[in-house]
């Protein structure tokens, strides 16, 4: 399921639950140990050793490996100092925490409707709506007007409803697989569970 940028579930957000959070401090905390340990020159020393020519290119993947939002190559993990005994207990807290987030609560305070290809609009739940009549109340919209629609809870998990009144579950798993040269955190492989309907 692809995330609708402008919508991407702030209205319903999660509080106190970050994906891969322990990971991601874990990792920023050994390149910056790393940076503090080396000589003035290290970003072009560290962009050399993995490859990189271009300087701000590198910057900026480096940024997006330490908030796990690209392929990580081993190399640069290994060069940093992160230990892959302690980076397995970081990403198995993250799993501990995903499992907590889990369970809720979740407060349905807008849905979003698929009204067209490429343009969206959103419906609101009164205050104190709760998740299955929300998820009913939406069902019924989609189905009258024989469109989808979503209840986004991110960053944790996001409700669908087609247009037959079939709903279901999809999960942003803190997720990863290693390679051969690369740590790859799997943000868009999630599982899909039908949770009613037809």
């Amino acid at each position: 399921m692809k995330r609708i940028p402008f919508f991407s579930g702030e209205v319903n957000k999660i509080e106190n639950y970050e994906k891969f959070y322990f990971t991601k401090t874990f990792i920023k905390k050994k390149q910056e140990e790393y940076s503090q340990n080396k000589a003035k020159g290290w970003v072009t020393a560290l962009a050399e050793q993995l490859g990189y020519r271009k300087i701000q290119k590198f910057k900026k993947h480096m940024e997006e490996w330490n908030r796990m939002e690209r392929k990580i190559p081993l190399k640069y993990l290994e060069i940093i100092g992160v230990e892959r005994k302690t980076l397995d207990f970081t990403l198995e807290l993250d799993w501990e925490e995903f499992e907590k987030a889990k369970k809720g609560p979740f407060i349905p305070k807008k849905a979003m409707l698929r009204l067209h290809p490429a343009f969206y609009g959103t419906m609101e739940f009164p205050e104190g709506t709760g998740l299955e009549e929300a998820i009913e109340q939406l069902k019924i919209v989609c189905m009258e007007k024989k469109i989808r629609g979503f209840i986004e809870f991110w960053p944790v998990k996001t409700i669908g409803v087609r247009s037959d009144g079939s709903s279901y579950e999809v999960f942003n798993e803190p997720k990863v697989r290693f390679s051969e040269r690369f740590l790859i955190p799997e943000e868009n492989l999630q599982s899909g569970v039908i949770v009613g309907g037809k």
